[in-house]
């Protein structure tokens, strides 16, 4: 079979991206030679990549016809290694045009080659916010009328700059840069760039700490792991110092990091407010992390029974999924479209969540699509009270991809077929819910683990109580036991089945 790195890199991209791969390859292959031929046939077969699509036998046919080739499966893999070398190129364009700063590195290094200095200043400068930007007094003469000429010469267009963790770090390597494109002018007494690189090089450091240490913090709150960095008093006056609408990245996982720490709706909405004033200048990576930390804060709250929260969750979801920052690559994940399905359910809008199911699916990733769906349906017809049609679904679906789908999936299945009265069923269900738990401690992280096995060993006390004529019932003592479990799925819904149990 015929195996290749350029089969691992077209087996892993959708059909919109094949498309500009296929474009940037007619630029850089003749459509006449065999490595064109080898990708033509490889973009064919996409994306279904086995034995028989791959066979050397297959591929030479469709490559040389009936033209005897020596070697053939060495010149085949050989002319796979070209058509790798030329989609490693893509890679790098394409990664080029998502990283600017890289690209304009790149470039201010040619500009500082070619003893463009004016260029360069200015490319730095555009960093910088007015009040921060070099005086004339701080530069040599030589440097002044440099500048003065290039204005003189062409009008500046300001860039808006998008700020991202390295984005300080950026700002350091062109001042370094600039300083060590300079011949004699290291000597100059009004020379800051080393200076000035230094204190970006501080910046980039703390900028990058304050968001892992921010994430440390989420993955406490999430999963119950203790942060393992924290902040010098030192290095918490820089961050304040510095957490400013001049450095919008450091002012906003500042704020994340202190809802983190300390909860509140107060710094939930001035978080959310400085947001919408500051996101627009920040990536869609750190966008997404900060949406998703004021998400977490509605997520608990809701479950402490705050249900105001449902329109701030949803509002946040909305928003994300529009400006894209919630979004992987275009693509929106189960994980995220599970979240908007279960709130517009939980407020009994089963209409938009049908609606929004027809909406976001084409937003899916392809390999997951399907899953998803089956699963999201199964949630939107157990909502709806269509519990027949709930349970219904998951017999579609043998092995799971996704590993929340899975859980959801599982869960589900129990509500179905609690209210659907299927107690024996439901009693074979959790048991297999528990045991695939029980079985699966690397396939499912600790606190999914805890949370689904809490709510099916509830579910299975509840159904033998149902089953059992003789069994005895006490509220308290079984909310007790729900609320002996400091994680736990679905617990409204549990709440609810307990307050209505017939004693």
């Amino acid at each position: 079979m015929f195996s290749s790195n350029c089969v691992q890199i077209l087996k892993n991209v959708d059909s919109s991206e094949l498309k500009d791969i296929a474009s940037f390859v007619k630029k850089k292959l003749s459509t006449t030679n065999k490595e064109y031929a080898l990708f033509k046939y490889l973009k064919e077969c996409h994306p279904e990549y086995n034995e028989e699509t791959l066979d050397f036998e297959t591929i030479h046919k469709k490559i040389y016809g009936k033209q005897q080739v020596k070697n053939p499966d060495k010149n085949l893999s050989n002319i796979g290694l070209k058509v790798n070398a030329v989609l490693e190129e893509y890679l790098l364009d394409s990664a080029l045009k998502r990283n600017p700063q890289e690209k304009e590195f790149l470039l201010s290094s040619e500009y500082s080659r070619l003893g463009l200095r004016d260029q360069l200043d200015k490319t730095i400068d555009a960093y910088f916010p007015e009040d921060q930007k070099e005086s004339p007094k701080s530069k040599s003469k030589d440097e002044v009328d440099l500048q003065e000429n290039a204005e003189t010469n062409s009008k500046t267009t300001k860039k808006e700059k998008l700020l991202h963790i390295w984005h300080f770090w950026h700002l350091h390597r062109l001042l370094h840069l600039r300083y060590y494109s300079r011949g004699t002018v290291q000597n100059s007494a009004g020379e800051t760039s080393l200076v000035r690189s230094l204190e970006q090089l501080n910046l980039a450091n703390i900028a990058a700490k304050l968001r892992i240490v921010h994430e440390m913090e989420v993955m406490k709150k999430i999963h119950g792991r203790v942060p393992s960095a924290f902040f010098s008093d030192v290095e918490k006056e820089l961050i304040r110092s510095n957490a400013t609408p001049a450095n919008p990245f450091i002012l906003l996982y500042h704020h994340a990091y202190e809802l983190a720490l300390f909860p509140s709706d107060k710094r939930y909405y001035i978080l959310k407010w400085l947001l919408k004033v500051f996101g627009d200048k920040l990536i869609k990576d750190d966008r997404g992390n900060l949406t998703r930390s004021l998400i977490n804060y509605a997520s608990e709250a809701i479950r402490n029974g705050h249900h105001k929260f449902y329109d701030e969750s949803f509002e946040l979801h909305k928003e994300g999924i529009d400006n894209e920052s919630l979004l992987q690559d275009g693509k929106i994940t189960p994980e995220v479209f599970l979240n908007i399905i279960n709130i517009v359910c939980e407020q009994k809008d089963i209409d938009e969540a049908k609606r929004l199911l027809i909406k976001y699916e084409p937003l899916l990733p392809n390999n997951l699509r399907d899953e998803a769906i089956i699963v999201l349906s199964g949630r939107v017809f157990f909502y709806n009270k269509e519990y027949a049609n709930g349970y219904g679904q998951f017999t579609k679906i043998t092995t799971y991809t996704n590993r929340l789908m899975e859980l959801t999936a599982r869960c589900t299945l129990l509500q179905c077929y609690y209210e659907a009265g299927e107690y024996a069923a439901l009693v074979n269900a959790c048991h297999s819910f528990q045991k695939a738990i029980d079985r699966s401690e690397k396939r499912f992280s600790d606190n999914y683990r805890k949370s689904f096995g809490n709510f099916s060993k509830m579910v299975a006390t509840l159904s033998k109580i149902k089953i059992d004529p003789d069994g005895t019932f006490d509220r308290e003592k079984i909310k007790d036991k729900m609320n002996g479990y400091n994680v736990l799925v679905c617990k409204k819904w549990l709440i609810e089945k307990i307050e209505n149990f017939k004693v």
